[in-house]
């Protein structure tokens, strides 16, 4: 991963003879990217928001500003690494369209309201290819499309595809050298986001991705469904519908990690669910995942429990099932074994009190007999002892007080 970003640096160094010239560490102290910034011209906006960087980059590459768009891509991946929609865009600006899909390709006629992102989406399975296919087209500068405009989709045409021409050219004919397309734009903060975005910019709008996320949810591929929804909430972030399902459904997928036995993978579900919670704050989703974040600790408890006992570590095993019992009291598996546990933990740690008073280590046995008490309350010997030692610390304390 560090490889290829460095290669879309170098790929961008203006006037970069070799890629070790373009390596090489600079003197000016500003970090790779800060330098990437100044020898392009371009640096990015330092007042926007991670999800405004976003939709801001995305505006400048619908009106052909690759620079821009790229510092602020750069910028918004340094934030958010794992973006697969700022990784689209960056690829699209960094590399040849054609060294992808090849020359091989086909007509395709603009329909009415057709834009470069929609036809994308159709054609190539993701909005975000647009100015890969503005690149592939030589359109430089995307800010109209008109219907009735031929522009060159790469690939093989599908059978059921059909291209409206009333005046067919060659196969071979080349594509246009800078067909106007609309542009693509974000969502503006105070819009509401899906028309807008349907109206304005082409891009999926938040019921299209939802409804890709509840298709995928009913054929339980978990993984595609929440992927959808990031995507939602990337596109549209201040979608109070595409947040609220965000937590819905992971807190569903929590629930189901849970009970397949993945702790783990279920807290990790769990966190995320309480970050769109916190979004936009609605009490009863909030309460929900609550009680899930308390099961998910039970569960947890459970199991660190059960290996501590496995490996004959009572007393771990007891700690651990005491900690479930006070996270979830109707954890009836947890009580049961706080009780079944109990007499073998209070003669245990009434033994250690024994030896630590012969030693005349008088605090270290009253520690020891009252969780020896604690953990069986009825433990008479335990009570007794506890009794005496505290009466010897009470009669040490007062010598020592009138000694001085």
């Amino acid at each position: 991963m560090a490889l290829r970003k460095a290669l879309l640096i170098c790929a961008a160094c203006a006037g970069a003879t070799a890629l070790a010239g373009c390596l090489e560490t600079t003197n000016t102290g500003k970090k790779p990217s800060d330098e990437l910034n100044y020898s392009l011209g371009c640096v990015k906006s330092p007042e926007l928001q991670d999800r405004q960087r976003l939709r801001e980059a995305i505006d400048l590459l619908g009106r052909g500003e690759e620079c821009q768009a790229r510092v602020e891509l750069i910028a918004y991946t340094q934030a958010v690494p794992k973006s697969q929609l700022a990784q689209t865009l960056l690829w699209s600006i960094d590399s040849d369209p054609k060294d992808r899909w090849g020359e091989k390709s086909y007509r395709y006629r603009v329909q009415s309201r057709d834009t470069l992102s929609l036809i994308a989406e159709r054609h190539l399975g993701d909005a975000m290819l647009f100015y890969s296919l503005a690149k592939y087209n030589g359109i430089e500068n995307p800010t109209a499309l008109s219907a009735g405009e031929t522009i060159r989709i790469p690939g093989e045409k599908k059978a059921v595809e059909r291209i409206a021409d009333t005046a067919p050219a060659p196969d071979d004919a080349p594509a246009p050298p800078s067909a106007p397309v609309e542009a693509v734009v974000g969502v503006a903060e105070n819009d509401a986001p899906a028309q807008v975005v349907q109206q304005a910019a082409g891009l999926p709008t938040a019921e299209q991705k939802l409804s890709e996320a509840a298709a995928a949810w009913n054929a339980k591929d978990y993984f595609t469904a929440l992927q959808n929804i990031e995507q939602a909430f990337e596109l549209h972030p201040d979608n109070e519908i595409v947040v609220r399902q965000g937590a819905v459904s992971y807190g569903d997928h929590a629930e189901l990690l849970m009970d397949a036995g993945d702790i783990p993978g279920a807290r990790i579900a769990l966190r995320r669910a309480n970050e769109f919670a916190e979004v936009y704050g609605a009490a009863g989703e909030v309460e929900r995942l609550v009680g899930l974040k308390a099961k998910v600790a039970a569960a947890e408890g459970i199991t660190k429990a059960e290996a501590a006992e496995k490996n004959g570590d009572v007393l771990a095993a007891f700690s651990a099932y005491q900690a479930v019992v006070r996270a979830a009291p109707d954890n009836e598996a947890a009580v049961g074994k706080v009780a079944a546990l109990a007499p073998d933990v209070a003669d245990i740690y009434f033994q250690r009190g024994e030896e630590a008073f012969l030693d005349e280590e008088f605090e270290a046995a009253e520690k020891a007999f009252s969780d020896a008490v604690n953990a069986k309350p009825d433990h008479s010997r335990a009570q007794l002892k506890l009794e005496e030692v505290r009466g010897i610390l009470k009669t040490l304390a007062e010598l020592g007080a009138s000694s001085n």
